[in-house]
């Protein structure tokens, strides 16, 4: 589900690979096709997606405007036409990744959101943090660093 229908052998920690891409998913760093990457830098990749990934099953509900978004989440808000219609989620995702502000988007939702245990809110804002960062290099290495708390919760 995560791969996005894409996988990779490779064989030393030095070869290099191209990745598939498939947007709104991709890490900022993953632009355009036909791009390489060596283990470290895919991982951080998928970091990345599954991150998007999470934010998106969790958080569909107020990109699509089916819960109407809290007043302190103007970042979003802000993202909607004027005459209230909502853009597509592909696109507020992709608005969300190119203005660097989709961590602290995920941070705000998990906040305001009442179903969502204290603890499992500390957990979750450790997963955005780490997984949403648009730097590869302030991402997790490793997608467990994130998922520990949250996988010991459920």
């Amino acid at each position: 589900m995560i791969d996005f229908g894409f996988s990779t052998r490779y064989v030393a920690e030095g070869d290099r690979f191209p990745l598939g891409m498939t947007i709104p998913w991709n890490a900022p760093e993953h632009d355009r096709e036909s791009q390489w990457f060596d283990v470290g830098q895919a991982k951080k990749t998928d970091i990345f997606s599954f991150g998007m990934l999470c934010f998106w099953l969790l958080f569909t509900n107020f990109l699509d405007g089916t819960t109407p978004l809290p007043e302190s989440c103007r970042r979003v808000r802000r993202m909607t036409h004027a005459s209230g219609n909502y853009l597509t989620i592909e696109h507020i995702l992709e608005d969300l990744k190119a203005e660097k502000e989709l961590h602290v988007v995920a941070l705000e939702f998990v906040t305001v959101t009442d179903s969502i245990e204290d603890v499992q809110k500390i957990e979750l804002a450790k997963l955005f943090s780490g997984s949403l960062q648009c730097e590869a290099e302030d991402r997790v290495k490793e997608l467990q660093d994130v998922l520990s708390g949250l996988v010991k919760r459920l």
